[in-house]
């Protein structure tokens, strides 16, 4: 008798949990689709998509590979720096701001009076 109620408690928290999520294309604000459930496509053949603000804009079909593309070149980026900024990983900024404050405090005393 416990284990089915234990098992029935168990069956309803997962069922609540599936009906929790969003419904991927539940269509209130998403691709337009005709009478029949079939994406609606514009003179192009690039399917339609209706933004939350009603606006009905098109897709091209390049733009999953653009995207892609313009993804890549962030991520190789952003992978050229950090390997640039790796000689730095020892260096603790605190101390590093210290020692430039102390080189310009030295280079002050250094310069003929006429230039301070």
């Amino acid at each position: 008798m416990k284990r089915t109620i234990l098992m029935n408690c168990t069956a309803l928290t997962a069922l609540a949990a599936i009906a929790a999520r969003p419904i991927a294309f539940d269509n209130k604000n998403g691709w337009k689709v005709d009478a029949d459930g079939n994406l609606e496509k514009d003179d192009k053949g690039n399917p339609i998509y209706i933004a939350n603000d009603g606006k009905e804009q098109s897709v091209l079909g390049d733009t999953i590979s653009r995207l892609n593309g313009e993804a890549k070149s962030h991520r190789e980026a952003k992978e050229a720096a950090e390997a640039k900024l790796v000689k730095y990983k020892d260096i603790d900024p605190v101390k590093a701001a210290e020692a430039m404050e102390t080189l310009k405090k030295i280079g002050q005393k250094m310069l003929p009076s006429h230039c301070k």
